[in-house]
């Protein structure tokens, strides 16, 4: 089995930048969000060694149901295989267990490319941190990491969150649980990378991770506006929120919450991620919310819930 790279992060940090940063390297072969690596091996009893065609069968059957993300499925993102070449690819390697048929099919995508190695960037491993290196015994876990201030900006723009306070929530928990399984598998597997240090000096930033997992630095690596969109699954080109990987890397991405959140926003987030900021070692503003932002808020939550007790009123007397 080869040893594979797998890139996470909470979303908007930085996981699709420092993953075409690292696809451009001769030696690593990157898959962009196939997303089924864990929870697929749940039905490995279904699978059991691959040599019989039944077994075979289950797998591809599940990989073309699984959804990905994007509005795809997982098998639609493992570039290039098809059906019956993926029913090939695991007649050849098997008998293996469910680690080496994944591993199969991603080699298969590598070797196209002429790269020894393959890895796979899905933000939602965060929570599976233990399970890869444990699964893949050869492995490297990345976790990318951005001051959650610029995280909750992010999301707020994408309109994934109802609240700032919520982006942040969702920055601390997926921080931490990668976090926790790093501290488990241990520094020799588990890579932290900050995405300011990323953008502001990336080319001494992938040489060190590059030494660290065990692949080929190169310059063309810094440069990922070259390939652009075009590096990415189809399912990914066009849309908005993937707009700024089609430019040069910009350094001013580093610490733009400065412009764009309000004190009241860096408060509600620093109230809710501070400690972890500080063990990280992202400096704390310590601002506060406006006594008069506090008073509005108090407000408009007063008089929701009034409406609501007016509504249940209502509806407790009239038939």
């Amino acid at each position: 089995m080869s040893s594979p790279v797998f890139v996470t992060g909470c979303d908007r940090s930085g996981t699709s930048l420092l993953t075409l940063m690292l696809d451009r390297s001769s030696s690593l072969k990157m898959l962009f969000e196939v997303g089924f690596v864990p929870h697929l091996a749940s039905h490995e009893s279904e699978y059991g060694d691959f040599s019989e065609a039944q077994q075979r069968w289950y797998f591809i059957r599940d990989l073309q149901r699984r959804e990905s993300t994007s509005g795809a499925v997982a098998f639609d993102k493992i570039e290039g295989v098809f059906e019956e070449e993926a029913e090939r690819i695991l007649q050849e390697a098997a008998p293996i267990d469910y680690a080496g048929a994944v591993d199969a099919l991603f080699s298969a995508v590598a070797e196209r490319e002429e790269k020894p190695r393959w890895g796979e960037k899905m933000p939602e491993y965060v929570f599976h941190v233990e399970w890869l290196a444990s699964a893949f015994p050869g492995s490297q876990i990345v976790h990318i990491i951005r001051d959650p201030r610029d995280v909750a900006a992010s999301i707020r723009r994408a309109g994934w969150k109802p609240s700032i306070g919520d982006a942040a929530a969702f920055w601390k928990k997926r921080v931490s649980a990668a976090r926790s399984g790093g501290h488990v598998i241990g520094g020799d597997r588990y890579h932290e990378v900050r995405y300011e240090s990323l953008v502001q000096n990336p080319a001494e930033t992938l040489q060190r991770l590059a030494r660290r997992i065990d692949i080929q630095f190169e310059s063309e690596m810094t440069s990922t506006h070259q390939s652009g969109m075009d590096a990415m699954p189809e399912a990914h080109q066009g849309l908005e929120h993937f707009s700024l990987l089609e430019r040069p890397v910009d350094p001013s991405r580093a610490h733009a919450w400065k412009r764009e959140l309000s004190r009241s926003e860096i408060a509600d987030v620093e109230r809710v991620a501070a400690p972890l900021m500080r063990n990280l070692g992202y400096d704390v503003t310590g601002k506060t919310v406006p006594l008069w932002v506090q008073g509005a808020r108090w407000a408009k939550e007063a008089g929701g819930a009034l409406v609501r007790r007016t509504r249940r009123r209502i509806r407790s007397v009239v038939p």
